[in-house]
């Protein structure tokens, strides 16, 4: 990973965090549970769902790591970090969560959730600062964009906390969202 690379995932990482972070902070319970609809999703489910994604996702990327790189697939990813940083925080194009990364209750104490958010975040966040890995000769495809490297993949994740702090946002705009 590129220097510049690094950095910018970095603070990708670390303005996302800081974003959600300061969306959830001093909620009440009713309010990290409230759903705005049959169907939709707390901000507790948010918050798992980043949680479960990010850990999916890391673990992925250092499964590609343990084998053998393929220069070779470059060609199937270039150009598309800019793509990742556009699409994945958009809320206008709907993607349905893959079942393993669905909320289910995993962490069902809100300590619990955001403890684990925190040390998934710090892990993440060590991985990408120690790593010396080629991370641009290994890639697997998203559901919706194809292809994607590595690091694109980081990138995804990072983007991805921004995706859901936007909905949180929306959650909390709702007319019948509780009062602290």
């Amino acid at each position: 990973m590129e220097a510049h690379e690094r950095q910018a995932a970095l603070e990708q990482f670390r303005a996302s965090h800081e974003r959600l972070m300061g969306l959830v902070e001093r909620l009440t319970p009713a309010q990290w549970s409230f759903r705005p609809g049959e169907g939709r999703w707390s901000i507790a489910d948010c918050l798992e769902h980043v949680t479960a994604v990010e850990k999916r996702v890391v673990g992925a990327i250092q499964k590609q790591l343990a084998g053998p790189g393929d220069p070779e697939k470059r060609k199937l990813t270039e150009g598309k970090d800019a793509v990742v940083r556009r699409m994945i925080p958009d809320r206008t194009a709907k993607i349905e969560a893959p079942e393993p990364v669905r909320p289910n209750g995993r962490w069902p104490e809100l300590s619990e959730l955001l403890a684990q958010y925190h040390a998934t975040r710090e892990s993440t966040m060590k991985f990408v600062e120690e790593t010396a890995a080629d991370l641009r000769s290994r890639s697997w495809p998203h559901i919706a964009l194809g292809e994607l490297d590595c690091y694109q993949w980081l990138l995804t994740i990072g983007h991805h906390g921004d995706r859901h702090a936007r909905r949180v946002e929306e959650i909390r705009r709702h007319p019948e969202f509780p009062t602290a």
